[in-house]
């Protein structure tokens, strides 16, 4: 049996590479920008904007996103999700999720480590 592709399927497979493709190229130029030390150029206009938008509520809330995007918060987070899962036996979504959430952190370790960036010294840091 012959498998034909159609123009469609062609035109899906196309797309989908062509946005893999651009994906792949951004992080490269990314990851070489960040690792020649210099700033991006969205960086400092970005912060800027962010800086001038500052009050006092804003600040609370975004510690508090702080803290729970922290180690201990995701834990938490990550550890209720699980034994919610266990709970209602979905064993292989447990592990699916612990073992996602343990990669995103051991990646964003290793990239950190990798890239060893600072942060851009506008002002002083809030944390």
């Amino acid at each position: 049996m012959r498998y034909t592709i159609t123009s469609l399927q062609a035109w899906k497979i196309t797309g989908i590479f062509t946005v893999f493709a651009t994906i792949v190229a951004l992080a490269v130029w990314l990851a070489g920008t960040v690792r020649a030390g210099q700033l991006l150029p969205f960086d400092e206009p970005v912060m800027r904007w962010l800086h001038a938008q500052t009050n006092d509520t804003l600040t609370f809330l975004l510690l508090v996103i702080t803290q729970v995007g922290g180690g201990v918060g995701i834990t938490l987070i990550t550890s209720g999700v699980v034994m919610g899962l266990l709970k209602n036996k979905h064993v292989y979504r447990a592990w699916f999720v612990a073992l996602t959430v343990a990669g995103a952190g051991l990646l964003n370790v290793c990239l950190k480590l990798l890239f060893a960036r600072e942060r851009p010294d506008f002002w002083q840091h809030v944390v």
